[in-house]
């Protein structure tokens, strides 16, 4: 019944699918986890029926009765939840995904009314259907008790027993994983094939691999497959027209740079960004190093890579251990605030960045009521009217970062609609416009300020996004964002980068034209230094990509297989040696 709700949830992908052999595969093949998981579901029942059997009263049937409805209940929940979640985040729910829960109140925020009435009347219908059968055709089996001392507790004692090779998957040395469902080169129809609930339980069991670590290679071997990467760099010459300007992040999210000169429903989703790549240094072939807000607030501000299955932002003793543009920022006298339209507990972005230094941080309680007009609080205009009055009022050398919020779902805007369209994607491109016009309205008031001679201004999003091509989890378009640096304090005209980088590579290529030191940032390479190579590394859930020049390596650890492999610019094992760097790095800290 699960498998039947995530494929209907996602129909278009099922759609899809290459034939009818392929539909049966996915019920086929996911039957061991399904097996698995009710193996694990089932060893309560069994020793309860052991115990009652000694009885001559069923003193147990009730307790089995409850057990059994809230399970089929807490079951329901994760089954509609997760097909809910599959189209926005390309993967099964587990208990990292599930971390986000902690913070019910915000993430409601972020569901359109229509979706939250289908998926709760769905899990009210899944978890009465459920109950329905089990009451009516199990549980009255229950009634047939009798007194025995022997033979009944010896049986279920011995099927008890026997649910350890469902559990494990069968009678070999290794027990159950992925792997084991995984049979096709596409990867809707191996996700499809996962129970959910398995794969949550899995993930909270194999929660210590939070300290997990890649071993491809010897240690010994890292450092020079390392040192490939980051070479020493050659000075970079200087862009900047002094050595303490004011710096501005504007965050966008969900910014991919599918937006960029795109259209959609016939017009032009980001005529103003398309615009302000032809006015500063345009760097073309840019990538977030994950594919959440929080992996890409690390990233950026840190140097950090994302990691696979795990977010360190969660960790204040492992982020206490990070660099921080911020800190070193501070260092050198700069005043550091941080704007943000939503709840700046979520994700645990506050505590992150006070840790980091961040001296004053906005988030939708400092706006008035009557500028909460989204369901998640206040929409990116207000925030950036509210940024431009506090630089007037602030004293230089400052750093400012806003996040903006408007373009994450539901997608509502305050304005009317320009992109018309009740799909996702349409969506999306008209939130995308609004963010656009807002981001317009502040560079233009900001341009007219005396303080823009000595500002540079840094655009560039936190992550990209699945729409507009509804493109693979795991795609290099799904990470290519757009980074735009701006502002008066830039010397010489515009220009535009072509070599490969990710927003780890910020930190360095911005504190090497302040004079900073930046060997702390271990994951950061100067993107203007002649020496540094040219390339990308980002992370998905269970695997990595590593962009080139002429090389593209896509790989995924659980199913240990290349899902893409073309070029030679590194060494094959290059992206593996990354991989394992970064874990051990982590697992570290």
């Amino acid at each position: 019944m699960a498998k039947l709700v995530f494929l209907t949830f996602n129909w278009t992908k099922t759609t899809e699918l290459e034939n009818l052999s392929e539909l049966v595969s996915i019920f086929y093949q996911g039957l061991k986890l399904d097996l698995s998981i009710s193996g694990y579901l089932l060893l309560i029942p069994t020793v309860l029926l052991i115990l009652n059997s000694f009885f001559g009263k069923n003193l147990f049937q009730k307790t089995i009765l409850t057990y059994t409805g809230i399970l089929l209940f807490i079951i329901s929940f994760f089954v509609i939840l997760d097909a809910s979640l599959y189209g926005h985040w390309g993967n099964r729910l587990d208990i990292y995904g599930a971390f986000y829960l902690n913070n019910t109140g915000e993430a409601m925020n972020f569901i359109p009314v229509k979706t939250l009435i289908i998926n709760t009347l769905s899990f009210l219908i899944l978890g009465f259907i459920s109950c329905y059968f089990y009451f009516k055709k199990i549980h009255p089996l229950a009634d047939h008790h009798l007194k025995n001392w022997f033979s009944i507790p010896l049986t279920f004692l011995f099927l008890g027993a026997l649910s350890i090779i469902p559990i494990r998957g069968g009678v070999g040395l290794n027990p159950i994983n992925l792997s084991n469902v995984y049979f096709s080169n596409n990867t809707f129809p191996n996700h499809s094939a996962i129970n959910v609930i398995w794969n949550m339980a899995y993930t909270f069991s194999e929660k210590e691999k939070l300290y997990q670590t890649f071993n491809y290679t010897d240690s010994k071997n890292l450092r020079p497959s390392f040192e490939k990467l980051y070479p020493i760099e050659i000075p970079a010459p200087n862009i900047l027209k002094t050595k303490n300007p004011n710096i501005i992040f504007i965050i966008l999210e969900s910014f991919t740079s599918k937006l960029i000169n795109e259209k959609w429903n016939g017009i032009e989703i980001t005529p103003n960004l398309n615009r302000l790549t032809k006015e500063g240094i345009y760097f073309s072939n840019f990538y977030a190093s994950g594919d959440r807000t929080d992996e890409g607030l690390v990233s950026i501000l840190s140097g950090y890579p994302a990691q696979p299955i795990s977010y360190i932002i969660n960790y204040q003793n492992k982020t206490a251990k990070l660099p921080s543009i911020i800190l070193d920022l501070k260092q050198i006298d700069y005043h550091t605030s941080f704007y943000y339209g939503g709840d700046i507990n979520f994700a645990n972005m506050k505590s992150y960045l006070l840790q980091s230094g961040m001296e004053k941080i906005i988030d939708k309680s400092d706006f008035p009521s009557e500028q909460f007009n989204a369901k998640w609080g206040v929409h990116d205009h207000f925030v950036f009217d509210k940024l431009l009055t506090d630089i007037k009022n602030t004293e230089a050398p400052f750093f400012k970062t806003i996040l903006t919020l408007s373009s994450h779902p539901p997608f509502d805007t305050p304005v009317p609609t320009v992109i018309e369209g009740s799909d996702d994607n349409s969506l999306f491109a008209n939130s995308a416009n609004y963010t656009d016009q807002a981001l317009e309205n502040f560079i233009t008031k900001l341009s007219r300020e005396s303080i823009w001679e000595n500002t540079l201004v840094v655009l560039l999003a936190d992550h990209s996004i699945p729409y507009l091509d509804n493109c693979h989890v795991s795609a290099p378009q799904k990470f290519k964002i757009p980074m735009i640096w701006l502002g008066g304090a830039l010397q010489g005209s515009t220009a535009e980068v072509t070599k490969f980088a990710s927003q780890t590579d910020l930190a360095n290529t911005l504190l090497s034209q302040l004079d900073q030191e930046v060997s702390n940032f271990e994951y950061s390479k100067n993107i203007f230094s002649s020496s540094s190579k040219s390339f990308a590394f980002y992370t998905f859930n269970h695997g990595y990509g590593f962009l080139a020049d002429s090389t593209q390596v896509i790989y995924d650890y659980s199913g240990n297989r290349f899902l893409k492999h073309d070029g030679s610019t590194f060494p094959d094992s290059i992206g593996n040696a990354y991989l394992q760097k970064i874990s051990n790095d982590f697992s570290s800290k």
